[in-house]
This record gives structure tokens, C-alpha cells and sequence, in this order.
């Protein structure tokens, strides 16, 4: 969890300096659970369907959820899947082989689907043709 916490820490840091000049913005913000702020992030991560963001993408999204005051969509089932690395700027070594095996995984993952798919689709062909071939028979 310590890859979450750190993450948290930027995010609120972050929202923190922004509030610093903004009463309404920080009014909002105390309002705020940085767990839902979190979740928030994670399910529009997952929806977008990519492995890398930029900082400033990050903290757009948590910006807009502190904007809307937390009234909007969480999938709190995204947060279970949830692994970040925060980057300081330079990354450690450590961290670039956790983001190595992340990718190989996530490759792993969507080439498995996509084979599937296509086998499932090849064995349907296969019915189809096996099928024509008996009715030819008669």
C-alpha cells in the first residue's frame, strides 16, 4: 500500500496548493474523502483504458471530482485493481521493473483475450462449415 499512500500524499499536496489560493475551491476540498477522491481517479483510469498518465492528467481528474464535490461516478471495483507508481520525476530502479512487469502483464492479459476472441470465433466458423457439410450430405 505504500505505492497508494505515497499517491495519496501527492494528490492532497497537490489540491492543498491549489486551495491555498482559491476559498471556494478549498471550501470544497475539506468537503472532500481523498479514499472517494482516489476510487474517483481509479474508475476514470480504468474507463480510459491506458497504463500511463501524465501528473497534470491525474490532477485534473481529482481536480473535476473536487469541483463536483464528490457527486459523481465511482466504480469502487476499479480501486481493487488499482496499482500506481508516483514519479517524483526520476524513477527508481524499483519501480521501473514494477512498471515493466505491469506492462508484460497487462500485454499478457489482452493478447490472451484477443486469442480468445479469435479462437471463439474460428471454432463458430467451424460449426458453421461442419453444419453446411451435413445438410450437403442429404
Amino acid at each position: 500500500m505504500e505505492g497508494i499512500d505515497r499517491f495519496k500524499g501527492t494528490i492532497k499536496a497537490y489540491l492543498d496548493k491549489m486551495a491555498d489560493g482559491d476559498e471556494v475551491f478549498a471550501q470544497k476540498l475539506r468537503k472532500i474523502n481523498i479514499d472517494l477522491l482516489v476510487a474517483y481517479i481509479a474508475s476514470c483510469v480504468r474507463e480510459l483504458k491506458r497504463t500511463a498518465f501524465t501528473d497534470d492528467e491525474i490532477y485534473q481528474i481529482a481536480v473535476h471530482y473536487v469541483d463536483e464535490e464528490g457527486n459523481v461516478k465511482v466504480d469502487f471495483n476499479a480501486v481493487k485493481e488499482l496499482s500506481c507508481v508516483v514519479s517524483p520525476g526520476e524513477l527508481t530502479e524499483e519501480d521501473r521493473e514494477r512498471a515493466k512487469r505491469q506492462a508484460i502483464e497487462e500485454l499478457k492479459r489482452e493478447e490472451m483475450d484477443r486469442l480468445k476472441r479469435k479462437s471463439s470465433n474460428v471454432s463458430k466458423d467451424k460449426k458453421i462449415v461442419d453444419n453446411m457439410q451435413q445438410l450437403e450430405l442429404f
